[in-house]
């Protein structure tokens, strides 16, 4: 039994020349990788029930994010009890935890096939939109299962993915060789230059735009009742591209132990000539894919983090 080839032989390679803070986080994380090569290679149903026990330790490990989880519900979910906002932070948080074991297939067991676990819905809306030559531009939002999913996407399109730099370099390296074996291509958030060259070249780029970015180029917007910094960048990508939008939904069933993925159609009338009426119309549609399963969304984002001028933050 040995190790893949993308995690431990590299790890010096990793700590070469970083500075102090870098070194220390790859040190306290490189221990761990040999239980994650473990927990990959574990049944499924074993996995979700012990996303169970380490979401409960993170609950009690990380109370900042457990206080901004809590935060959120609070201002998006006020007519829930004060117990029932307790129960939805224990939920999400055992979801989250869940979705950073399943990210562990993705990074150290990539040959395990689980293609019979997805059920895609839709499918036939991206294939409609490419029909004439377009892009598509597959807007996401931040539901706990996102990892799990890139081998199915990128079997079936021509895939570029948006993503954050890791500011962990062992973390980064085995988060992008990890989505690189399934994705043709993985693209730093920030660079625009390659998103509008791929959907130019009919590709499908998986974009979540959901997020808090700050106030530069976005717009306050209703997120469940509570303006939202929204990018509104969505909008501009799909008027100089021609791009079409299409929702994507992934929902994660732990008692069948399988993910169903629901592709809207294209959207119709986007963009609009008003950049700021778009965020608006996304956010909403994003709110409508939250809400068939919010418990699955990532409640520990500070997602109300850039508030209006004048207006105290929440965290």
């Amino acid at each position: 039994m040995g190790y893949h080839r993308a995690t431990l032989p590299w790890i010096p390679v990793a700590l070469a020349n970083r500075k102090r803070s870098a070194w220390l986080s790859i040190l306290l994380t490189a221990p761990v990788i040999p239980l994650a090569w473990i927990i990959s290679r574990l049944p499924l149903q074993w996995i979700f029930v012990l996303g169970g026990f380490l979401g409960n330790l993170m609950l009690v490990l990380s109370p900042r994010r457990r206080h901004i989880c809590e935060v959120n519900i609070a201002k998006c979910f006020p007519h829930l009890s004060a117990a029932e906002q307790r129960a939805f932070v224990v939920e999400n948080f055992r979801h989250t935890a869940i979705g950073i074991l399943e990210a562990t297939i993705i990074w150290l067991n990539p040959g395990r096939d689980l293609e019979s676990n997805f059920v895609l819905k839709g499918l036939e809306h991206v294939h409609a939109a490419q029909a004439d030559g377009s892009g598509v531009l597959l807007i996401g939002c931040h539901f706990t299962s996102l990892d799990i999913l890139a081998p199915i996407l990128g079997k079936h399109f021509d895939l570029g993915a948006t993503y954050r730099v890791n500011k962990n370099p062992l973390l980064e390296r085995l988060q992008r060789e990890g989505r690189n074996r399934f994705a043709n291509h993985i693209i730093d958030r920030n660079d625009m230059r390659r998103v509008y060259k791929l959907l130019r070249r009919s590709a499908v780029v998986w974009y979540l735009p959901d997020q808090d970015y700050g106030a530069k180029h976005a717009t306050f917007t209703p997120f469940f009742g509570v303006p939202a910094a929204t990018i509104t960048a969505t909008s501009r990508i799909a008027k100089t591209t021609q791009a079409k939008i299409i929702l994507l939904r992934h929902i994660r069933d732990t008692k069948t132990g399988t993910w169903e993925l629901v592709f809207s159609p294209a959207l119709e009338d986007f963009p609009s000539d008003d950049a700021n009426v778009d965020a608006e119309r996304l956010n909403a549609l994003i709110e409508s894919q939250i809400r068939h399963a919010p418990e699955q969304y990532l409640w520990s984002h500070r997602r109300f983090k850039t508030r209006p001028p004048g207006e105290a933050g929440f965290y």
